[in-house]
């Protein structure tokens, strides 16, 4: 338990550098190089890359578990084989991807109102990315090369700032997404680094389709379920917020929650690590749920306690800064959405540890949720019932999740 909360400190700081920089642009950067009225389509086209991403955002995840499983029992043969053959995925996955994204892109470009030329291509190149990042990501997660991690994650967030104060004045959209695309490219670099040993000749590759293929299989039908909802919902709840409220209140959102996401840094790290702890504590035959229990509590009390400060920081702090200026009128919706990332972030902290077990019944009730969630946006006319309602969406989920621990922990009696 000492280690996973080393672990997770670390990991903490060095996403949050990460998470540093991107406040910074989106704070400081894009009120000052982009038009009010263009603010808005920053977080679609973002979303965008990651939907780009979802195939192997699928097989990534049975990549990390297994991982931690044949390295829990020394199998490292069949580490080697794993590894190659998501290399190998990835490559094949980012070029299919690109092609796909090549005929929707012009379209998507008009319902969000994004005009800017060439960033098409920049677009791509992201995803691109963002399909071959998670291979190295979910090595480094499965094989616990923690260290690692937070070396690229110290390394990558200084790139990213400088690339984008280097071209965002000159290209709004293009600068934003490659400051992304470089410090996905810097990541990858040195996770690299970790996993070569990995995939040397000193250690004879193993198959491991054979022992696992078909367990690996049933495996990967609940995760692609569960990516496949998540992510297009994502993708769509961001281009509806996009396109049904006034421009303003589009700005005011992607402001509010540059603040209001920093209420869930600790959750996202605690997940990272949570995950092949999981997956570790089931291969050795122990209960993981004291490590669930207590991450879902350090998350949610961080988080509240952002939300609280926010109550009175967040309208003296708008206001005192120019290019924040304008939004200090939806300074109160800012401890709202902070509430919402903490909670979102325990959610995921709870996927993550689910998923690292092999247990899937919890979308038997998630997923309808978040097609209601998604449904009644559409009818939501201002952005002060958006952020309510996904507040409120979220405390339900933390709700399920509660009832499942309750029983769960009555069972383990």
């Amino acid at each position: 338990m000492r280690n996973f909360w080393k672990w997770s400190l670390l990991i903490f700081l060095a996403a949050r550098s990460s998470n540093v920089v991107q406040s910074v642009i989106g704070l400081w950067l894009v009120p000052k190089y982009v038009p009010a009225a263009d603010v808005g389509a920053i977080l679609p086209m973002t979303q965008t890359a990651i939907m780009l991403s979802l195939p192997l955002t699928v097989l990534m995840v049975p990549v990390s578990r297994w991982l931690t499983i044949y390295t829990v029992r020394g199998e490292h043969g069949k580490v080697k084989s794993l590894l190659r053959v998501a290399l190998y995925g990835s490559l094949v996955a980012a070029l299919v991807m690109s092609v796909l994204a090549g005929l929707f892109l012009p379209g998507l470009f008009r319902v969000a109102r994004v005009s800017e030329r060439g960033f098409s291509v920049v677009l791509l190149f992201a995803g691109a990315l963002s399909a071959v990042a998670p291979v190295f990501d979910s090595a480094l997660q499965g094989l616990r090369r923690f260290g690692t991690v937070v070396l690229a994650g110290f390394v990558a967030a200084p790139l990213r700032l400088l690339v984008t104060l280097a071209l965002m004045p000159f290209r709004v959209f293009t600068g934003y997404m490659l400051g992304i695309s470089v410090a996905s490219l810097s990541q990858i670099a040195i996770s690299w680094c970790g996993v070569r040993r990995e995939l040397s000749g000193d250690v004879p590759a193993q198959p491991f389709w054979r022992d696992d293929g078909r367990a690996m299989l049933r495996y990967v039908a609940p995760i692609a379920l569960m990516a496949l909802v998540w992510n297009s919902l994502g993708a769509l709840q961001a281009m509806l917020i996009r396109t049904n409220l006034p421009d303003i209140e589009n700005a005011a959102y992607f402001i509010i929650t540059r603040f209001g996401d920093i209420g869930g840094w600790v959750g996202l790290s605690i997940g990272f690590v949570a995950f092949p702890t999981a997956a570790c504590s089931q291969a050795k035959g122990e209960d993981a749920l004291p490590v669930l229990v207590k991450s879902l509590l350090v998350t949610v009390l961080v988080g509240g306690g952002v939300a609280f400060a926010y109550l009175f920081l967040a309208r003296p702090l708008m206001a005192s800064v120019e290019c924040w200026r304008d939004y200090a009128g939806y300074a109160s919706y800012v401890p709202l959405w902070t509430i919402r990332s903490a909670l979102g972030a325990a959610i995921g902290v709870f996927f993550a540890c689910e998923k690292a077990m092999g247990n899937f019944r919890f979308l038997l009730y998630f997923i309808p949720w978040v097609m209601v969630e998604s449904a009644v946006l559409f009818f939501l006319p201002t952005l002060l019932w958006v952020i309510g309602w996904l507040v409120v969406s979220e405390m339900v989920q933390m709700a399920m999740i509660l009832g499942i621990i309750a029983r769960r922990g009555k069972l383990s009696r």
